[in-house]
């Protein structure tokens, strides 16, 4: 593995030295990843309470476990100025309307919510803009099937 190294010492330029390791040795450079710290005693504090859930769900009551999971939908096209560019001979050139982009506050959006569980899985449920909790709708299909 290297580190920061530069070819100062070995007297060859910036460019060259980047030509070598990329081209010549097939050697990528990767950014390091952000991991939790992992002691010894938080690997065993989480081995115990994993060993508990265990017990707490007995093969009984699987059945009333919902593992669920929500997405939100932006509608309204998003727009990055940077990238959507316009090619004319002069500003004066385009049209007022391209000229433009309008932007709101809140776009509008749509949330889709799904669960499965071991009795199967559920429809696609679309919440409707504004609702802030779910967990009505979730109820209602997790009671219904029993």
């Amino acid at each position: 593995m290297f580190h920061k190294e530069n070819g100062s010492d070995l007297k060859v330029s910036r460019c060259a030295m980047t030509k070598i390791v990329k081209r010549d040795l097939g050697i990528s450079s990767f950014k390091r990843k952000k991991v939790y710290f992992l002691d010894q005693l938080v690997k065993e504090k989480r081995a115990a309470r994993c060993k508990g859930a265990l017990g707490r769900y007995a093969v009984e009551n699987l059945e009333k476990i919902l593992f669920s999971d929500e997405k939100i939908f932006t509608i309204q096209e998003a727009t990055n100025i940077q990238n959507d560019r316009i090619l004319a001979l002069s500003p004066s050139k385009v049209d007022e309307k391209s000229r433009y982009v309008s932007r709101i506050q809140n776009p509008k959006s749509l949330m889709v919510w799904a669960g499965v569980s071991k009795i199967g899985r559920t429809s696609l449920v679309f919440v409707p803009q504004g609702v802030k909790s779910i967990q009505l709708i979730i109820e209602k299909w997790f009671w219904s099937q029993y």
